[in-house]
Formats: C-alpha cells, sequence, structure tokens
C-alpha cells in the first residue's frame, strides 16, 4: 500500500483480499486512488468498483474521487526491442505477484494458472 498523506494515494500489488482490504480502507478517506492491478480491464474494473461500493456502504459519492491506474506501457517501433524494454520494471511487479502463498484467486483461468506455476519454480 502506498499511501500519500498529502495526495491520499493508494495502491498495492498482490492477493485479492488483501488488496479489497486496502481499497476499502483507502476509497472512504482519500481524494485519489490509483490501483496498480495490471493491465486487464477486467482486473482495473474491479479496484474501481471495490472502491466504489466502500465509499457507497460509507455514505459518501462513489464518484467523489478520482480513479487511475498504473499500466507499464513501452510502445516501440521493433517489437523485440519494445519487450526487451519493457522486461525489467514488468519483472520487478511480476516477482510481487508470483510470491509464495499468492494463489492468484481472483483472476482468470489463464492467469490464475500462471500464478501457480510461478510457485512451483
Amino acid at each position: 500500500l502506498f499511501y500519500n498523506t498529502s495526495n491520499y494515494i493508494a495502491s498495492h500489488f498482490g492477493r485479492r483480499s488483501l488488496v479489497r482490504s486496502y481499497i476499502s480502507l483507502a476509497a472512504p478517506l482519500a481524494d485519489r486512488l490509483a490501483f496498480a492491478v495490471g493491465a486487464d480491464p477486467e482486473q482495473v474494473r474491479w479496484a474501481v468498483d471495490t472502491a466504489k461500493r466502500t465509499r457507497r456502504d460509507a455514505g459518501l459519492d462513489p464518484d467523489g474521487i478520482s480513479y487511475g491506474a498504473y499500466v507499464q506501457v513501452d510502445p516501440h517501433t521493433d517489437l523485440e526491442r519494445g519487450i526487451h524494454l519493457a522486461r525489467g520494471p514488468v519483472s520487478g511487479l511480476a516477482s510481487l505477484s508470483s510470491m509464495p502463498g499468492n494463489s492468484g484467486a481472483g483472476q482468470n483461468a489463464a492467469n490464475r494458472e500462471q500464478f501457480l506455476l510461478l510457485n512451483k519454480v
């Protein structure tokens, strides 16, 4: 969880239940939330919906804060070079996702399979 008291920005990598807890903690307090849940629109939608539901349950306007997403983008005219440029930053983020005990719960079936394979290494 990254929590900046001046901007109230929260984000987290990892297990969905833990992420849900952090979102639920930050959403009623924040004036901005930024999520690092990957580039899958379904995952970003889930994070925003979780924050909005939490704000609504707290009697707050779900759209009373701004939402953002951290997404790794490395455009390049040469596909191989673009992949090479993305490897460093993506591997750092991926290592957090593949930490022991992360089952990939909440991920789609293909991603969950990858989580399980990474945990065997």
